[in-house]
């Protein structure tokens, strides 16, 4: 039997400032889990880099 995480969405609200072009930062996911892999108590999902590279109009 295959198991999915739930899945969710974290607006993230930026302001429009043109000095943000380029930045990059890194954000990541946990969950309790009582079969996990962190110490039996834990599973985090894989990392993501997003960078912001466009300035909406």
């Amino acid at each position: 039997m295959e198991r999915h995480a739930p899945r969710f969405a974290l607006p993230l609200p930026l302001p429009a400032a043109p000095a943000l072009h380029g930045a990059t930062f890194a954000c990541q996911g946990a969950g309790i889990d009582a079969q996990g892999p962190f110490a039996n108590l834990a599973a985090f999902s894989g990392g993501l880099e997003v960078t912001i590279d466009s300035v909406a109009h």
